[in-house]
């Protein structure tokens, strides 16, 4: 490969890469809160159940 047509695909390649951080990202935020969440959701019924 030409050392021209490389430099033309590296910003397509760089684009595609944070586009999947992006949207990973997003996805891993959502599944933490969903741990938080339930992690909550266990703690409160574990003190419901003590008293």
């Amino acid at each position: 490969m030409k050392d021209q047509e490389k430099e033309t695909l590296k910003p397509v390649f760089v684009s595609s890469a944070a586009e999947f951080a992006r949207l990973t990202g997003i996805n891993i935020g959502a599944i933490q809160e969903d741990i938080d969440e339930l992690a909550k959701k266990a703690g409160e019924q574990a003190a419901v159940e003590e008293e």
